[in-house]
């Protein structure tokens, strides 16, 4: 199991990535974003949201 650290979370590559590494691997996963609300994705035990909560 490994940290990763994705910025610019909520651009559509990272979007993809996202959501393979969720499918295929038990990784944590850190995500970095202007807008965490954009997402759509609820933070967990893997999962870290980091950004702003704005609109």
């Amino acid at each position: 199991m490994a940290n990763v650290l994705i910025l610019g979370a909520s651009g559509q590559i990272a979007r993809l990535v996202t959501q393979q590494l969720l499918k295929e691997t038990q990784h944590h996963l850190s995500l970095f974003c202007r807008n965490i609300k954009s997402l759509n994705i609820q933070q967990d035990n893997h999962i870290h949201l980091f950004g702003h909560c704005c609109k």
